[in-house]
């Protein structure tokens, strides 16, 4: 037969576990608004039986885990959502830069608006080639045109700057987060051997890795010790307690590597993948299209020009006579390799230093010629250098580019959000306290631990008997 003292031996046990039981519920509804906290349960087990010549007896209860509620699955949806998530809203971000600073055309002083009045103005001047005031209103129109698309030029390497700067503050990011991911690593493994259990650290663990998830994609692997390993896209970011550091390889494109690896990582998502992709991608084909619309501008507007004639020299016109009508050979836009980028475009030296340069017609000592004004005035409607037949048309295919890429990442971001509230939202469903399931839990201990009590009475009650027999 049990003892007395085995009696009162399982009574304690009952206590204590109802006790603990009373602790984790009550932390569970301190923490019930805490983000990142998953709800904690109690499993309890038998103890071992006593075995005895009439058979096996009980011998209370035990503590065998306090696990979290957290289930690997979701934490890699939510993981994988925050990133493509994170990372198209960054992309939609930067390129709404970009199609702020290249416009919609719709004003005078955006670059398609300044591109009519530089034709317009020479359509005033074919009406009245000899007018000073109107090749001056040409030279104006020219250099206005010039530094519409070197502030253009500077508006996108702006943007870049600040790209790259976000992308190198993402980068140190990333390494804070690895160092305090590996920090709490270690302290987990050592509560696990201690307790047995480290349950808070693993939340603040987990709210760490989701906080990664959004700057880069990561896949999560928990090691047998409660440590867990970080990897992007198959190589190690945090091992164990051991970070690897994150750095920025030196080349034309922005590029990052791990734990001095000379080799580029590849990824897109994330905050980090999107911003380095707009980087090296988005907005150096822009630069391309602005510069090439630059040069077929320079290129056209210089092919005519050079084939006139400028009063600059006189009756004699700047010429060679002896040649024929060869052309006065004077730029109108400077055509050096600098001049034929966007950032570098600008008037000749010649027309710079005087609007007599222009030329308005190709008769050589006839002012009131207008055959090179008229041929300038028609490149609106047709130009050779032009992919589309004419600039204003490449203009808006390259604004066009940009809008759909703007709406496309606008798309994927509203998709992305949407997916990641709903495995946010299946998450917290599996992790997250119900303050009523916990007071009602609190209502089962509490009348487990008065019954565990009460055998201590029982227990009390029979030694009083056996004490009272024996006097």
């Amino acid at each position: 037969m049990s003892s007395i003292g085995s009696i009162l031996s399982i009574a304690r046990t009952a206590m204590q576990v109802q006790q603990a039981a009373v602790s984790v519920a009550g932390h569970n509804i301190a923490n019930a608004q805490s983000p990142g906290y998953s709800r904690q349960t109690v499993n309890t087990s038998a103890r071992v039986a006593e075995l005895r010549p009439e058979g096996a007896v009980g011998t209370g209860v035990q503590i065998t885990s306090i696990t979290r509620a957290r289930d690997q699955l979701l934490d890699a949806q939510v993981r994988t959502s925050t990133s493509l998530a994170s990372g198209s809203a960054a992309r939609r971000d930067l390129l709404t830069n970009l199609q702020g600073v290249l416009g919609d055309g719709t004003t005078d002083a955006s670059l398609s608006g300044v591109l009519d009045q530089f034709y317009n103005a020479w359509n005033d001047l074919s009406s009245n080639p000899a007018s000073a005031a109107s090749r001056a209103n040409v030279r104006e129109r020219g250099q206005t045109l010039a530094t519409t698309f070197n502030n253009l030029a500077d508006q996108i390497d702006g943007i870049a700057t600040t790209a790259s700067e976000r992308a190198s503050a993402l980068v140190d990011q990333v390494n804070q987060i690895a160092a305090q991911i590996a920090d709490l690593n270690q302290q987990i493994v050592g509560g696990d051997a201690a307790s047995g259990s480290a349950n808070d650290l693993k939340d603040a663990r987990d709210q760490l890795i989701d906080q990664l998830s959004a700057i880069v994609p990561v896949t999560v692997t928990d090691m047998t010790n409660g440590a867990d390993r970080v990897n992007i896209n198959g190589i190690s970011l945090v091992d164990g307690n051991s970070p690897h550091k994150m750095s920025i390889l030196l080349g034309s494109t922005f590029q990052v590597s791990v734990a001095g690896s000379p080799d580029a990582m590849r990824f897109t998502d994330g905050t980090l993948g999107q911003t380095m992709q707009v980087l090296n991608t988005d907005i150096p084909a822009a630069k391309a299209s602005l510069d090439a619309l630059a040069a077929g501008i320079v290129t056209d507007v210089n092919a005519i020009h050079v084939t006139g004639w400028s009063p600059t020299a006189g009756g004699a016109g700047n010429w060679n006579p002896a040649l024929g009508p060869t052309g006065s050979g004077v730029n109108f836009f400077d055509a050096s390799a600098t001049g034929v980028t966007a950032r570098g475009m600008a008037l000749s030296a010649q027309v710079l230093a005087s609007a007599n340069a222009i030329a308005s017609g190709a008769v050589l000592s006839a002012p009131g010629d207008n055959t090179v004004a008229l041929k300038m005035a028609d490149l609106r409607r047709t130009a050779p250098s032009a992919a589309g037949g004419d600039f204003q048309t490449d203009l808006r295919g390259l604004v066009h580019t940009v809008a759909v890429k703007v709406s496309d990442a606008d798309a994927d971001a509203t998709v992305n959000e949407t997916l990641l509230s709903q495995a946010s939202d299946r998450r917290n469903g599996a992790t997250s306290v119900s303050t009523d399931e916990e007071l009602t839990n609190l209502m089962k201990y509490q009348q487990a631990y008065i019954a565990a009590s009460k055998l201590v009475n029982v227990a009390d009650e029979l030694a009083q008997s056996v004490l009272g027999m024996i006097r």
